[in-house]
């Protein structure tokens, strides 16, 4: 669909488009309207274009046809849409690292309208970065780290804090640093990989965790106070 959005076919065209919208947001897509990507990304902005109308505008930017911004904002992705706001860039925090545009397709309609919703209402009270409504960082789980986060959220909630989310030696050293006796059990003070062997063995708390979160083992202990 990207004969249905209006295209800029140089950069003197870009930015004409950036600087003469006071009042709404500029969506720019940067691609080739032949990628298969761009294809899913332009269907998307194609359908949600009337809903957005009076807060946002579609361009569609060919990065062959106008290469003057491929190294300014590194596009070297497929597909790549950016938020402009009175002659400024809006950075989205979606969540993946990378704050300053959108590298794949978003196939959700209403997705697409709240982040650019974001985006007007941030840039209309000043803001240069907007946190985006849906955390994107879980979308793959990339690397070791990814992998360790898929494993560590399959641990049994028995053997959990309240709230059920895993926890980490990160979330002992921040309890440590606030200057309070940590709540997570012991074995989720040391590693992950003590945790994933705790829960395959049982989960058993230690007899020191936080009273009324575990049971009272063993009972001839007497608590003390702050444990």
């Amino acid at each position: 669909m990207a004969y249905m959005l209006p295209h800029l076919d140089s950069g003197w065209a870009v930015d004409q488009a950036i600087l003469n919208e006071d009042e709404r947001v500029v969506v720019l897509r940067f691609g080739h309207d032949w990628d298969p990507t761009c294809m899913e990304m332009d269907e998307v902005l194609w359908q949600i274009s009337e809903q957005v109308q009076n807060f946002a505008v579609v361009y569609l930017v060919d990065i062959s046809q106008v290469p003057d911004f491929n190294t300014m904002y590194e596009l070297y992705d497929p597909c790549t849409v950016m938020f402009f706001f009175r002659n400024k860039h809006i950075m989205v925090d979606l969540g993946t690292g990378n704050n300053n545009k959108i590298n794949w397709a978003l196939t959700n309609h209403q997705e697409l309208i709240d982040i650019i919703e974001t985006v007007y209402r941030g840039a209309r009270k000043g803001r240069g970065l907007v946190v985006s409504p849906k955390d994107y960082s879980t979308k793959k789980p990339w690397g070791v780290l990814g992998a360790t986060r898929a494993v560590l959220n399959t641990v049994d909630r028995r053997a959990l804090p309240a709230g059920g989310r895993a926890a980490t030696a990160l979330d002992s050293s921040a309890a440590v640093a606030n200057g309070r006796r940590s709540r997570l059990p012991w074995n989720a003070k040391t590693s992950p990989a003590i945790l994933w062997s705790s829960w395959r063995c049982g989960g058993l708390p230690h007899w020191r965790s936080r009273p009324g979160r575990f049971p009272r083992w063993p009972p001839h202990r007497r608590w003390r106070k702050g444990l």
